[in-house]
Order: C-alpha cells, then sequence, then structure tokens
C-alpha cells in the first residue's frame, strides 16, 4: 500500500471520502473540511455519533499539519470535548496549530453547525515522520 502524496496535501484520503468529509479550503495554515450529515452517521439516540465528530477532529488537525509540513505525520493524542448534539445539517471544522516541534506538533480543532453553534473541540498531538537514514 502507497500514500497518495497528492490526496494527503489536501487532507483527503480514501477514509474521508468514505466518511464523506469534504476539503473546502486547503491553504498554508488555513483548512476548512465540511461534512453532510447523512443516516450513516447518526447514533442510537438520533445524534452524530461521537466516533464521526473524533474523525473530522483529527482530520482537521492532520490535514492542518499538512499544509504546513511537507512530512507525513500521524496522530499520537486525541481529546475531545464534546460541547453540544449535532443531528443534522453541514458541520464545519477548522484547525489551528499551538506547537510545532521537530517530531511533534500539537493542534487544536473546532467544530460548529450551520448556525456557528460550537458542537466540539479536540486538541491532538503528531508525530512528523522523518525518514529515517
Amino acid at each position: 500500500m502507497t500514500i497518495n502524496h497528492e490526496r494527503r496535501k489536501i487532507g483527503q484520503s480514501d477514509f474521508s471520502n468514505l466518511v464523506g468529509i469534504e476539503t473546502v479550503k486547503f491553504e498554508k495554515g488555513d483548512v476548512v473540511l465540511n461534512l453532510t450529515v447523512e443516516d450513516k452517521h447518526i447514533n442510537g439516540i438520533d445524534t452524530v455519533h461521537g466516533g464521526v465528530i473524533a474523525t473530522l477532529i483529527d482530520n482537521i488537525i492532520g490535514a492542518t499539519i499538512s499544509s504546513l509540513v511537507s512530512l507525513p505525520s500521524t496522530t499520537v493524542n486525541l481529546n475531545i470535548q464534546y460541547l453540544q448534539p449535532a443531528t443534522n445539517g453541514k458541520l464545519t471544522a477548522r484547525g489551528s496549530i499551538l506547537h510545532q516541534g521537530y517530531k511533534l506538533v500539537t493542534g487544536e480543532g473546532i467544530i460548529t453547525d450551520e448556525n456557528g453553534i460550537l458542537i466540539a473541540k479536540g486538541t491532538g498531538t503528531f508525530k512528523i515522520l522523518h525518514s529515517k537514514k
């Protein structure tokens, strides 16, 4: 299996496509992802499943890192705060970098609904995968 570097550069993967995550904006340090809520995202209590929210936060932080760093990275820690349930419509994710070192980058992701209501917020630490010489 090979990494598709072109898709990674714009924050997309087969998994992102499967979930339904759309890259709206991909510029250096400024990435926006959207997810239109579908039946497949809804859990047993008729809200968006927490795993979908976590996936969106993981993806926005990773994509924001990819927009700044030319090397691949992988999640080593992810913390999510679920603030409001989402049930339908479009969710928007935005990311920012809190700290960037040589090996580790820590970022933050926020998810809002169509009305600008904060649905969830998370932080993640990612390891930069430098090639071994």
